[in-house]
């Protein structure tokens, strides 16, 4: 019934030139793409966010260009559900390549989930070192940000490399990645920075261990609790 309105929605000002009509033709399309994923009509999702960004891509309008952005992730989301991989990185490489030097904050959070995907994708690939690498362009560039949307996706770069780093056996670097991560927002009473703070907190005691420094890893986890 959702996507049947928002069908009623495009059909009625999908044409208008009207900046406001625009924008929520533009929203229209992005939740409807993500309500044929929740119905995992994945193809038809795809071909949905593909609509939208033909329509709307060429546009200077912000808020259009923010629902283009939103639709570019979505959709390379998708394609990675649907195991198409290198499609989806090449998604990713897309949203980089419109909005990467974009100092909007509504454009510079889908570039940062955007990179976060990549890496993980990548990782799936088996490209590890392409991965850490996409990490630290994360921290490169939203690392010093005091955007909580941003730094949600540092701290998830930042615990995706410690895990890649472990899985390397390259156990100090890993050990100093999360001893970064605790630097950074170890004093955060955000919820979505404190989950993957825990996770970094309970590798390092496992990583800690497996070295056989049960003294140090004691410690972090007097530290977790």
């Amino acid at each position: 019934d959702a996507v049947a309105v928002y069908d009623d929605m495009v059909g009625r000002f999908g044409a208008s030139d009207v900046a406001a009509l625009q924008e929520q033709v533009a929203r229209a399309l992005l939740n409807k793409g993500m309500m044929l994923s929740r119905l995992e009509r994945s193809e038809d999702a795809v071909a949905v966010y593909d609509d939208m960004v033909s329509r709307f891509s060429a546009s200077d309008v912000a808020a259009l260009q923010e629902q283009v952005a939103k639709a570019l992730v979505n959709k390379g989301i998708t394609l990675g559900r649907l195991e198409r991989s290198e499609d989806a990185v090449a998604v990713y490489d897309d949203v980089l390549a419109r909005f990467g030097s974009s100092d909007v904050a509504a454009l510079q959070e889908p570039v940062a989930i955007a990179l976060v995907f990549k890496g993980m994708t990548l990782g799936g690939l088996e490209r590890l070192n392409e991965e850490i690498a996409v990490y630290d362009d994360v921290l490169a560039r939203f690392g010093a940000s005091d955007v909580a949307a941003l730094q949600e996706q540092v701290a998830k770069a930042l615990l995706n490399k410690g895990v890649r780093l472990g899985r390397l056996e390259l156990p100090e670097k890993e050990i100093a990645v999360y001893g970064d991560m605790v630097a950074r927002f170890g004093a955060s009473d955000v919820a979505a920075l404190q989950e993957p703070l825990a996770k970094a907190l309970w590798n390092k005691g496992i990583t800690l261990g497996r070295l056989e420094r049960s003294e140090d890893a004691v410690a972090v986890y007097d530290d977790m609790v």
